[in-house]
């Protein structure tokens, strides 16, 4: 039923763009839909290929828009969730654990995610770097930075380049924190509901 409402509602924002090809909202939609395609899809190759597409149609919608800061953010999501499954692999394959130290030992595991990755990774940090110049609060936009730069020092040919990604990780997870922070001290406190009768 839900896949007869997502392809339903891709044929309607198609007809849409077919009459207003530049119409942000209708490519901002077809994106989201082929999005959220690959989080409900079991198999990898179909999740993949989801993915492929939503990249395609968020890349459209930085043309059409191009102060649309979720668009660029989600580029940078979609790289790492592209990537993240190889990378994942290849540090099981090496007997490293989650939480040791890179970069890759295994030469040729990490040439070949460079070749498959490399310019796909550069590209989504340069993405959220635009979000982040569109919104220098976006502390998501602070956390995938965070999980690219960490996960790409893998790919680092020396120990002393490996340090440079992960401390630069660091740095951005620490301005995650802090944004959040300070967007939480600017929330309104809550002072309770003040009850009519007893202020009588």
């Amino acid at each position: 039923e839900n896949v007869a409402v997502a392809k339903n509602a891709m044929d309607n924002f198609e007809k849409v763009l077919e009459a207003d090809p530049k119409n942000a909202t209708a490519v901002a939609s077809i994106a989201s839909l082929f999005y959220l395609e690959s989080q409900g899809t079991a198999k990898i190759e179909d999740k993949l290929d989801r993915l492929q597409k939503a990249r395609v149609w968020y890349q459209k919608l930085t043309e059409v828009d191009p102060r649309n800061k979720e668009a660029f953010y989600s580029l940078g999501v979609i790289a790492w969730a592209k990537w993240y499954p190889d990378w994942n692999s290849a540090r099981s394959k090496a007997g490293m654990k989650p939480d040791a130290p890179g970069p890759l030992k295994d030469k040729k595991a990490k040439e070949e995610l460079k070749a498959k990755h490399g310019a796909m990774l550069d590209d989504g940090i340069s993405s959220l770097q635009k979000a982040l110049v569109l919104d220098k609060e976006y502390d998501d936009a602070m956390a995938y930075m965070n999980l690219l730069y960490r996960e790409r020092a893998d790919l680092a040919e020396s120990d002393a380049a490996y340090k440079k990604d992960v401390d630069t990780a660091d740095e951005w997870i620490q301005k995650a924190l802090d944004t959040r922070k300070i967007k939480a001290e600017r929330q309104p406190k809550n002072t309770g509901i003040v009850n009519e009768s007893s202020s009588k």
